[in-house]
C-alpha cells in the first residue's frame, strides 16, 4: 500500500479488517501527491493489503467520510457507507476544486456499490478576488464541506447518519442529517 493521507478509514466490526478509501498517495515522502481511486483491505493481524478501485462514478477523491454499519436492510445489513469527498487541484482559487456530497453503500462480501443519495449542487463561487481567485461557499442547507472532512456516524433517531462539519465561509461547524428510511425498518 503507498503512503495515503487524507482518506478514510473504516473498521469491519465483524472481521476487524480495515478498509481505506480514496486519499493523496505519495511516493517521495510527500513532495508531491495525487489524488486516488484506490481502496484498500487492510487485514491487521496477518498484514495484508488488498487493493480495490472506486466506481467510475466515484473516482478519485480525498477527504471522504465513512462508516461501517450493521444497521438496517437497506440496501445491505454489514457495510460501509461513504459520503462526499473532494478533488482539491488549488488552496487559493477554489474554481479549479471539486467538491461532492453523494452517498454511497459499499457491501464488501459482495463487491458491490450503491448509490443511496445522488450528489446536488453543493454551493456558489464568490465572485474573483484581486488576484482572480474565487472562494467556496457552501449551500448551508446542505451537507458539503468543501475541501474538509465531516464526520459521518450513524443516528438511530434520525433513520440515517450524522454527519458534523466545517462548512466553508461560515465560521461554525454545522450538523446534517442525512435520511436513509428504511435503515430504521424492523429496528
Amino acid at each position: 500500500m503507498p503512503q495515503t493521507y487524507d482518506n478514510c478509514l473504516a473498521v469491519d466490526a465483524d472481521t476487524g479488517l480495515l478498509y481505506s478509501f480514496g486519499g493523496r498517495t505519495t511516493e517521495d515522502g510527500g513532495e508531491t501527491s495525487a489524488v486516488t481511486d484506490a481502496y484498500y483491505v487492510i487485514d491487521p493481524v496477518d498484514g495484508s493489503v488488498t487493493p480495490g478501485t472506486l466506481p467510475e462514478e466515484i473516482g478519485a477523491r480525498q477527504a471522504l467520510s465513512c462508516v461501517w454499519t450493521e444497521i438496517g436492510s437497506y440496501p445491505r445489513e454489514g457495510g460501509i457507507y461513504l459520503f462526499g469527498g473532494a478533488v482539491v487541484n488549488d488552496h487559493y482559487n477554489e474554481a479549479l476544486n471539486s467538491y461532492y456530497n453523494d452517498t454511497w453503500f459499499f457491501d464488501p462480501v459482495a463487491d458491490e456499490w450503491i448509490l443511496v443519495l445522488a450528489g446536488t449542487v453543493p454551493g456558489t463561487l464568490e465572485a474573483p478576488d484581486e488576484y482572480g481567485n474565487q472562494a467556496f461557499v457552501a449551500d448551508p442547507a446542505l451537507p458539503n464541506f468543501g475541501p474538509h472532512r465531516g464526520l459521518l456516524t450513524e443516528s438511530y433517531s434520525a433513520c440515517g447518519f450524522l454527519i458534523v462539519g466545517e462548512v466553508p465561509i461560515f465560521t461554525h461547524a454545522q450538523a446534517y442529517t442525512l435520511g436513509v428510511d428504511a435503515l430504521c425498518m424492523g429496528k
